[in-house]
């Protein structure tokens, strides 16, 4: 660019490199925090309309949204710590995903999803159906994580590593936190005597059952205790 000295007729003299412009528009996304509620107000042979509270209506492919209707569904009928279903439930199951789809593209069904936004533009949203069924997902699986501790069942985990204070135990999803002395049966011992370190390593690796003694799924972390 040129640094000549450009002089308007009744205006005061300006230097081009001195004029900024904003070429860059700001794409940055927001997520909503939590999921939206919206409602199909008509579907067509390509695409579905929903109503999210925005003020445009929301369109998305149909197919795309079949696809993640499926996902949805795998995440709310299927646990993620019991044992695989037989041939004839999974065949059910079939069935039921087909039946459940046809409702669920009907008019006036609801579903719930994250929806984001462009900062930078005005009445611009879309359906995040990735972050949705993770949120989804995560709450599914400490929802049955807080059925296992009401009713004091048990679950087996796999000891993978040692962390400060106790052991990293994974089971399903979730590395969860198992304290040293719910493994180490302490012998007595004098004050100043520790536990070698040795002693600690012999259980990676190693398979148990345990039972959940706490729960905080905004800090996504689980305590466990040993049966």
């Amino acid at each position: 660019m040129t640094n000549k000295k450009i002089i308007l007729q009744g205006s005061k003299e300006i230097i081009p490199s001195t004029i900024k412009y904003q070429d860059n528009i700001s794409l940055f996304i927001t997520s909503t925090k939590d999921l939206l509620k919206g409602t199909i107000l008509f579907t067509t042979k390509s695409e579905v309309y929903l109503d999210f509270g925005t003020k445009p209506i929301i369109k998305v492919s149909k197919k795309l949204y079949i696809k993640n209707l499926i996902q949805l569904y795998i995440v709310l009928n299927i646990s993620y710590l019991q044992v695989k279903r037989s041939l004839d439930d999974q065949n059910q199951a079939k069935i039921n995903l087909k039946n459940w789809i046809k409702q669920k593209l009907t008019s006036g069904q609801t579903i719930s999803l994250k929806v984001n936004t462009i900062n930078s533009i005005k009445n611009v949203y879309r359906i995040d159906f990735k972050k949705s069924l993770k949120y989804i997902k995560c709450n599914k699986f400490f929802y049955e994580l807080e059925n296992i501790k009401n009713s004091s069942s048990s679950l087996k985990g796999f000891i993978t590593n040692t962390i400060k204070g106790g052991f990293s135990v994974a089971f399903g999803s979730l590395i969860a936190f198992l304290p040293f002395k719910e493994v180490i049966i302490k012998k007595k011992k004098k004050k100043k005597e520790k536990i070698s370190k040795e002693v600690y390593k012999k259980f990676i690796r190693s398979s148990m059952n345990f039972k959940i003694s706490k729960i905080n799924i905004h800090k996504n972390n689980v305590v466990l205790t040993r049966i």
